[in-house]
């Protein structure tokens, strides 16, 4: 491809830019910029010679494209390295050409880090990919969009394409994505109790469009690092420094049973707004108020629905009840 720069729009732009911002128009999943300056000299040339992928171009300058080449590198291209192909259990609710909806068990890792290198959610997606003949080494972490904490349980959503994992980690950045988790606590609680079945009340969201009724505690402010432990996050009604905004919508369904919707997803939004409430998860010794403390391996607290708009619109469910 050979792309003459035009004078009103184009002059006194980066080529790394400029390059990128074609691939892209002609429907690449386009590299990142990092990728291209790799290969920049070999597939990027300005009025028939090497450029720098710094210069700035002028009105008039040719500039040729070796998409064939880019497409050789893109294939071989692998953003999943120390992430290890490992076959485990994994308990597939529901599988598309792009996505892979999972439900994870308490007490394993989403994704490798310092303390477990393998045997995580990450690992076995791949594995299980990479068996079928359908993993792409052009997805990060084999595919992860959103994560939950070892020590929770529920439906997770993994991307099986590059296109779907952009577009789905848009969806949870922008909040677009319905999220129902199921927890129980210990303590004493103020909210009303709500006698409802679990299924009931998720057929009433959906067919509410997830609008939250009055039953619904609305609970807003912000979480940060807690400073006395640095394990723990802290939810606080007023911002502090280097805090996120935080909303969570939370029903009590039992004596110590509550439905938490949240709108933000914040680290550790649920457990540390249901301690701020003084009802911490059971199970959670790092929020409890105890003399135990530490990193628990399960806790009380279930995704069990995730509801978004794929990306053909139409809107999906996956539920666990």
């Amino acid at each position: 491809m050979i792309v003459t720069v035009e004078k009103e729009n184009k002059s006194n732009v980066r080529v790394d830019l400029f390059v990128l911002e074609k691939l892209k128009e002609l429907g690449f999943e386009a590299p990142s910029r990092t990728f291209l300056h790799k290969i920049f000299k070999e597939v990027v040339k300005v009025n028939d010679r090497e450029s720098k992928s710094s210069y700035k171009l002028k009105a008039g300058d040719r500039v040729e494209i070796s998409e064939e080449r880019i497409v050789q590198e893109l294939e071989q291209q692998d953003n999943n390295i120390g992430i290890v192909p490992q076959l485990g259990d994994l308990d597939i609710l529901h599988e598309t050409e792009q996505y892979l909806v999972l439900k994870k068990p308490k007490g394993i890792a989403v994704h490798p880090g310092m303390k477990n290198a393998d045997s995580t959610l990450v690992n076995f997606v791949r594995g299980y990919l990479e068996k079928k003949g359908e993993f792409d080494t052009r997805l990060n972490r084999a595919g992860l969009v959103h994560r939950l904490d070892k020590c929770v349980s529920g439906v997770m959503i993994f991307a099986k394409t590059p296109k779907a994992q952009e577009y789905l980690q848009g969806e949870f950045e922008n909040h677009e994505i319905k999220k129902i988790y199921h927890a129980r606590a210990v303590g004493e609680s103020a909210l009303t109790i709500y006698e409802k079945d679990i299924k009931e009340e998720l057929d009433t969201l959906q067919k509410n469009n997830f609008e939250m009724d009055e039953s619904w505690s609305l609970y807003e402010g912000y979480i940060g690092r807690d400073r006395k432990n640095r394990l723990r996050m802290e939810f606080k009604k007023e911002k502090s420094p280097n805090s996120k905004k935080a909303i969570s919508y939370i029903k009590r369904i039992g004596k110590n049973e509550y439905l938490v919707n949240i709108l933000t997803g914040r680290m550790h939004q649920i457990r540390a707004t249901l301690a701020y409430m003084g009802i911490p998860i059971e199970g959670d010794l790092l929020y409890e108020k105890t003399k135990k403390d530490g990193i628990p391996e399960q806790i009380e607290l279930e995704s069990i629905l995730i509801s978004f708009e794929d990306m053909d619109g139409k809107v999906v469910t996956f539920r666990l009840y």
